[in-house]
């Protein structure tokens, strides 16, 4: 039984390195296989960035400042010699990979790219092939890179503002005021076919994000103040300490900031991968307003149910019902596959029993996150499932004869 983890967004710098060797390309790889490994780890590199230069500005520790000014460093000094480059090749017509690169895409582009560990050293170590591999691959997923490190308010128009000076065909236009879109939460984006945005919205009204379930006492007066989430020794021991006692642990996961909204034609908004996950992962809670089991929503269509082992009888008890039309996480987002990537698991965290989302399988880059939405509701809904997979269990008849 391989062993289940929650992936951590805080931790030492010496994780962070470890978790990004892992995207690498490795020999056994093929070039594509190769290429979606380093651009997850271009991305993990550029989330990482962003983090650390939140914590500097926020309440910067001696440690943490350190590490950020040597990614800037290195920043600087990789966007320094690819500026020397293309100005020279603009003289004698010679060229660089970087070179290339930004001819190819953007100085937009190149600079957020320039904040990867990885992507630094794929430009110089990368065989012919496999770097020809990731440029296309970049070039693919680029408007997603841009938003990606829009949406959590990467620096990089610093790097480039020294170097206007000399001219450089199309440095100015890249720097042109554009929409802070880092205002809002990440996933208050939804990334469209054609690269535009929008809000997502249910029935007329934003959908906000939260990062863990709220109980609002004041709205089910009749019910204990106490939230029906609430973790109880008859529960057993937490999944993460193994403790039997009340704890304060937290449901901590590294998915969150590594994952991204987009809308396709037939699912509408759904979620799409920008990391590799493994089997067991745990990439988040499912997350909502909490209210009592005996409390149904008019909009279902979102609800969940949160249940807890009873140690007395051996049977999982429900314990609560999750709400997240309104407010909630990136969770609520994934749609449903009769061959699902993810499942929906309970299990007791700290002080309180929820429903997280465990990786079925390997997760790879870009791949569209799906979770089994159940029997019932499919019982209940008069329109076919879309998944196309060769177990579904609601298929359109007239898409099977196509």
């Amino acid at each position: 039984m391989e062993d289940s983890q929650f992936p951590s967004s805080s931790g030492s710098q010496g994780r962070i390195r470890n978790a990004r060797t892992k995207h690498l390309g490795k020999p056994r790889l093929n070039l594509q296989e190769q290429a979606l490994e380093k651009i997850a780890a271009l991305y993990w590199d550029v989330n990482c960035v962003c983090n650390f230069q939140q914590i500097v500005n926020d309440a910067p520790f001696k440690d943490d400042y350190t590490e950020y000014q040597r990614m800037k460093h290195n920043t600087e000094l990789f966007i320094n010699q690819a500026v020397t480059d293309y100005i020279s090749a603009l003289n004698t017509g010679t060229t660089t990979r970087c070179v290339s690169f930004i001819s190819q895409t953007s100085w937009k582009i190149f600079a957020i790219c320039a904040h990867s560990e990885a992507f630094q050293l794929a430009s110089v170590h990368a065989g012919s092939s496999g770097w020809f591999t990731l440029v296309d691959l970049i070039k693919q997923n680029s408007r997603s890179l841009e938003v990606f490190a829009r949406s959590r308010e990467l620096e990089w128009r610093g790097c480039l503002l020294t170097y206007c000076q000399y001219n450089i065909p199309g440095l100015q236009e890249e720097l042109s005021p554009e929409l802070n879109i880092a205002q809002e939460h990440p996933h208050h984006t939804v990334l469209l076919a054609d690269g535009h945005l929008k809000r997502p919205i249910f029935q007329g009204q934003a959908q906000v994000h939260i990062g863990t379930s709220i109980w609002e006492p004041e709205f089910y007066p009749n019910h204990p103040t106490a939230s029906p989430d609430q973790r109880t020794k008859l529960m057993g021991a937490c999944f993460l300490c193994r403790s039997r006692k009340i704890c304060q642990c937290s449901f901590q996961s590294m998915a969150g900031d590594l994952v991204e909204l987009f809308e396709s034609p037939n699912m509408g908004t759904g979620i799409r991968s920008l990391g590799s996950f493994n089997r067991g992962d745990y990439l988040g809670e499912y997350a909502g307003i909490v209210a009592p089991v005996n409390v149904q929503s008019t909009e279902a269509v979102y609800a969940l149910s949160i249940s807890a082992p009873n140690n007395i009888t051996g049977k999982m008890d429900t314990k609560a019902n999750v709400f997240p039309h309104q407010y909630g996480n990136w969770t609520r987002y994934i749609n449903h596959s009769c061959e699902p990537a993810v499942s929906y698991v309970c299990t007791v965290v700290g002080d309180k029993v929820t429903t997280g989302l465990r990786a079925n399988r390997k997760i790879s880059m870009f791949e569209v996150l799906t979770v089994d939405y159940g029997n019932d509701y499919w019982r209940t809904r008069d329109y076919y499932c879309l998944c196309g997979t060769p177990s579904c269990m609601k298929p359109d008849p007239n898409r099977m004869c196509e």
